[in-house]
């Protein structure tokens, strides 16, 4: 495969002021209206299937539970795809984000796992260290990892989620997806260093 008038851009601008710039930091500064779109759409469509799957199984949630587990879907199915556009890559990688930074946002997911093993799994304590264990674990080996190992790191991370959450975690009815769709956005979305290419480039074999 060759590039077609592509090329590979870094450069980033910086956050707009007010609420916006909080935006900006959420999806790089300068995310694309395709790039919001995709993100939004696949944590909406995420967060319509929790629902419908705990309405359908007769899940005993309460209205607040069904509250936590659209909001907790929306920013997880959604940040799968926001992490690994071409403008948060730029944001997230820019000069003076090092492996620190990087676990420092990968831990504060820690609510996440919190609240969904309080609330929804019949093992709270269990289920909140295993996950949040392997997640810390799985982010720190794919930081420490030489660049061109990063990729495939994650990708075995996020394999070996797939495994614990159907293996090794107690159960969580309606959450059987969330582990490992944590693991692709942290670490195959934030952690992995890739580069941004500029969204108007094309690929021809």
């Amino acid at each position: 495969m060759r590039n077609t008038g592509s090329y590979i851009d870094w450069s980033v601008s910086s956050p707009r002021p007010g609420w916006r710039g909080w935006w900006d930091r959420l999806m790089g500064p300068d995310a694309t209206a395709v790039e919001l779109g995709m993100s939004l759409a696949a944590g909406g469509l995420g967060a319509l299937g929790v629902a419908s799957y705990a309405v359908s199984h007769q899940l005993s949630w309460t209205w607040w539970e069904y509250g936590i587990a659209v909001l907790i879907t929306l920013d997880v199915v959604g940040g799968i795809i926001a992490n690994a556009t071409p403008s948060a890559k730029r944001w997230h990688h820019r000069v003076g984000q090092g492996i620190r930074q990087h676990f420092a946002f990968l831990a504060s997911h820690g609510l996440h796992i919190v609240l969904v093993a309080g609330l929804f799994s019949q093992s709270a304590v269990t289920y909140g260290l295993v996950a949040y264990g392997y997640l810390l674990c799985a982010g720190i080996a794919t930081l420490k990892v030489p660049v061109g190992l990063q990729r495939a790191t994650g990708h075995l991370a996020a394999c070996g989620a797939v495994f614990l959450a159907a293996w090794g975690l107690p159960e969580a009815p309606g959450w059987g997806w969330f582990l490992p769709v944590l693991v692709i956005k942290l670490v195959i979305g934030h952690a992995t260093l890739e580069a941004p290419f500029d969204t108007a480039s094309t690929l021809s074999h």
